[in-house]
């Protein structure tokens, strides 16, 4: 029996991880759009999850640069999605879906479009589940996700039935005290997940970063890389030459003080050579040059402008604030893509009431359709290669 109130732990830690579009004060185009055409060289998809006004629900959509699809909903009351692969022709997207006859949330993912239910028991009770990222791995489709917060893989193979995957923590860990990255990664003939393990220490939590790596056995290991926080979270992992770095926060003190956002490349906290705000910046997705520069969007919470950053590898940081229309409101970079060393970004803005989806190539904005102007948030964009 654990000795301290694990549930609410790992609640408390979920509502922290949750990013909330907040109103406040009104931003302004800082960088005028240069006259630079849209690269040619590559397809950006971008998902996302759009209100359908009229239907009053949330529906899963994606973008082929501009142009915007739904997916298929079938029966489902609300769907919703994040990672994306391209392959070959196939274009494959995480997601959920809440099932009208429980009213639970379940994972599921679209193939070219079409929704596909991952399996479940049907004696496994649970409130919500989900999958948030996909990647091929040798010969077989992987999904993330989770099952009330319970990270988990699902592994799809063409001739034998789904398998599923829990991720647990280190052998001395909290059991259930899990939580991951949304984002899944290959490197070096691994899987790489990121996430937080808790552990019980003088008779209290702390909740230390780290990352799970599964090899084409399925043997799945977790690596502490912190042993420092009091609380901390993973918000994304990107394995590379360089090591393995993860965004995410910590607070190394048992205090009410906000988490400091934290950068950590292996078992070292990388240093930046700019403050990061808090109360109002979180560090989200990471991308990483041939010079050895990294890439970052930040969501600022207070300023409500597209920002990101490249950081040198010596932690130097160079701030961009993308363009947005004057007057416009909660405007934010929700993702980055790199590719052939450009980066592209995708966001989304208020202006008049209406919300906006867009994406940036240099400091050239292009407006993505909607809906009707209903609220909605951007998950992941990639860039993919125009085959000559």
């Amino acid at each position: 029996m654990n000795k301290f109130p694990l549930p609410g732990l790992i609640a408390g830690l979920a509502v922290w991880l949750l990013v909330l579009s907040l109103p406040g004060c009104q931003t302004a185009e800082r960088i005028s759009p240069d006259p630079v055409s849209q690269s040619d060289s590559v397809v950006l998809y971008t998902t996302g999850q759009s209100l359908d006004t009229p239907a009053r629900r949330y529906v899963a959509v994606y973008w082929e640069n501009q142009r915007l699809h739904r997916l298929e909903m079938g029966t489902a009351r609300e769907t919703g999605c994040y990672g994306l692969q391209k392959q070959g022709n196939d274009l494959y997207i995480a997601g959920y879906f809440v099932d009208p006859d429980d009213d639970r949330t379940k994972p599921c993912y679209w193939q070219n479009g079409r929704k596909i239910d991952l399996p479940l028991p049907g004696d496994l009770a649970f409130d919500k589940a989900g999958a948030r990222d996909l990647v091929f791995f040798q010969g077989a489709l992987y999904l993330l996700g989770d099952i009330d917060f319970q990270p988990v893989l699902w592994k799809i193979q063409p001739g034998s039935a789904p398998k599923r995957i829990v991720l647990k923590g280190s052998p001395q860990a909290v059991a259930g005290g899990e939580l991951s990255t949304g984002n899944l990664a290959v490197y070096n003939n691994q899987l790489f997940v990121g996430g937080v393990q808790v552990l019980e220490t003088d008779g209290q939590p702390v909740v230390h970063p780290g990352y799970w790596t599964v090899d084409p056995n399925d043997i799945v290991r977790f690596e502490e890389t912190d042993n420092q926080p009091v609380k901390s979270l993973s918000f994304f992992i990107l394995p590379s030459e360089q090591g393995v770095f993860i965004a995410g926060e910590r607070n190394d003190l048992r205090d009410r003080s906000a988490p400091t956002p934290t950068i950590w490349k292996n078992k070292t906290r990388f240093s930046l050579h700019q403050p990061v705000d808090p109360a109002s910046q979180r560090l989200h997705e990471m991308a990483l040059d041939s010079r050895g520069n990294l890439h970052l969007n930040i969501l600022d919470y207070r300023r409500q402008l597209p920002v990101v950053w490249q950081v040198s590898p010596t932690g130097a940081v160079t701030e961009t604030l993308l363009p947005v229309p004057t007057g416009s409101t909660r405007a934010f970079c929700q993702n980055l893509a790199l590719h052939d060393d450009t980066p592209f970004y995708s966001g989304s803005y208020e202006l008049n009431g209406d919300f906006h989806a867009c994406f940036w190539i240099g400091n050239q904005r292009t407006e993505m359709e909607t809906l009707n102007g209903g609220f909605l948030t951007l998950a992941r964009t990639i860039a993919v290669p125009v085959k000559n």
